[in-house]
């Protein structure tokens, strides 16, 4: 088996995704915050090139796209 990072090489900071979650999913709450727990992440940035050699693939999935996506898929799965 080969494992890949699957990403867009770009950083996403917990904030850029609870905004993008947020408006996605119309949640009418702001952000709670707290420590940082031992070991979480900032940002976080996948590299692709691994995937891209092994099988010529490449992101072209906006990280916005891609979480609307992810949230359509799952609200209608729920609905069945």
């Amino acid at each position: 088996n080969t494992y890949c990072n699957v990403g867009t090489g770009v950083g996403t900071s917990v904030n850029e995704l609870f905004g993008i979650m947020r408006e996605i999913t119309g949640f009418g709450h702001g952000a709670e915050y707290a420590e940082a727990r031992k070991g979480e992440l900032m940002r976080n940035y996948l590299d692709y090139g691994r995937l891209n050699r092994l099988r010529g693939w490449k992101p072209e999935v906006s990280i916005k796209d891609g979480i609307a996506g992810t949230v359509e898929y799952f609200r209608n799965r729920n609905n069945k």
